[in-house]
């Protein structure tokens, strides 16, 4: 933002140093609001949930738009993309594997005028690798059609993130759209991933940003905390839910829960874990 002010302002070069160390104490001392990150496992059975809602409703309309919200919900976590950023997607911004690939059949994914497009540049492209959502984006992509994904308002996608939020009981943790980003973010970093690579992932300007998105803690909180109502709750939809995650041919990469997993809170856990770290390699 200094360089910014000088290019702007040429005249102001060597002449605001003092009123930017005072703005950088001001921000050091102001309470920040961290976004609370969506658990893996609480993002796959909303997901389970919206493909579910797309098979009870009457209106072709309507299952159209719950199939491109689920699958959005994936990209937008496994993308760590900023809630703008995934309501933009043009189905031409989505290159996904063909037959003809030099090596593994990973999808690539534009981001038109991001963010931060003046580091990172104009166009920004980000790596796709878990089969199941590739395959969830075939169904919904039309090729070389230059109109966005979603083709409601964003209002709308917020909308059935907060219905879905209080079907499962679990509105006051506050999660909304932007919370997929710090939760692909999280969910990176406790596999391992270095911050310097998860920047590059993640597009962002600078490692300190990352501050307000990996929330190890947090994220440990809020399942912590989650009352033994909710996870009854979602311990019997969790069968359902996360049966609808896996496309048809999507097996291959992963096996259902089993009966005796779909009774443990921790075995649904580590599936849904074992789920987002797919990365096209058939079991």
């Amino acid at each position: 933002m200094h360089s910014l002010f000088q290019h702007i302002q040429p005249r102001l070069k060597g002449h605001i140093s003092t009123a930017w160390a005072n703005l950088k104490v001001w921000e050091e001392q102001r309470t920040s609001k961290l976004r609370p990150p969506l658990p893996v496992p609480l993002w796959l059975i909303m997901i389970g949930l919206a493909r579910a809602h797309a098979t009870v409703v009457s209106l072709a309309e309507e299952k159209l738009q719950w199939r491109i919200f689920a699958t959005l919900l994936q990209v937008g976590l496994l993308c760590m993309f900023r809630p703008g950023e995934l309501l933009k997607l043009h189905h031409s911004d989505i290159s996904l594997p063909g037959d003809f690939t030099f090596s593994q059949p990973f999808a690539a994914v534009r981001v038109a005028s991001p963010k931060n497009r003046r580091q990172f540049g104009v166009e920004q492209f980000v790596l796709l690798c878990n089969p199941c959502t590739i395959l969830w984006l075939r169904e919904i992509l039309k090729d070389r059609l230059d109109l966005p994904i979603w083709k409601y308002k964003p209002v709308v996608f917020s909308r059935l993130f907060k219905s879905l939020c209080y079907e499962l009981k679990i509105a006051s943790c506050r999660f909304t759209p932007a919370s997929l980003r710090p939760g692909g973010a999280t969910m990176y970093y406790s596999r391992g991933i270095p911050i310097s690579t998860l920047r590059f992932m993640g597009r962002w300007t600078v490692e300190k940003s990352l501050e307000h998105y990996i929330q190890l803690a947090m994220s440990a909180q809020i399942m912590n905390k989650l009352t033994p109502s909710v996870i009854s709750r979602l311990k019997r939809l969790s069968p359902l839910c996360l049966s609808l995650v896996v496309p048809s041919d999507g097996y291959a990469y992963l096996a259902p829960l089993t009966a005796e997993e779909q009774k443990s809170s921790a075995a649904i856990a580590s599936w849904c874990s074992r789920y987002a770290a797919l990365e096209g390699k058939a079991c």
